[in-house]
């Protein structure tokens, strides 16, 4: 996240983080940490509650790109994403609409995913 919020800071776009419960304690958690990491980008972020299945699908397949959150210091670790063997399904949810991605590079091998996106 802090990687297109600094490189593309120019552009016009929005960050839509589906899926997140509206009300819950890490909800209010997560605002917070982005408030304070990004006071200068903050209006570029929405967090969006929890939708039925068939809107997120509309969801997804209306945006230009996806962004996989990955934490990438747990990535290697066995409690984390353990190398890739424990994945994130926005990359998957990408692919299955074609979507370009910002993804990090070991998520990226996982995947077999090519630097143009192939």
């Amino acid at each position: 996240l802090e990687y297109p919020l600094r490189v593309y800071r120019d552009k016009n776009f929005t960050v839509r983080f589906l899926g997140g419960a509206s009300n819950s304690a890490s909800n209010d958690a997560l605002t917070q940490m982005l408030r304070v990491k990004f006071p200068e980008d903050y209006h570029k972020i929405e967090l969006l509650p929890r939708t039925d299945s068939d809107e997120f699908m509309v969801r997804v397949s209306e945006a230009d790109v996806i962004l996989p959150l990955v934490d990438e210091g747990s990535f290697f670790h066995e409690k984390g994403y353990q190398g890739g063997k424990k994945l994130t399904s926005s990359v998957a949810w990408g692919m299955g609409f074609g979507k370009k991605m910002l993804i990090y590079r070991p998520l990226a091998e996982v995947f077999g995913i090519q630097e143009d996106n192939t």
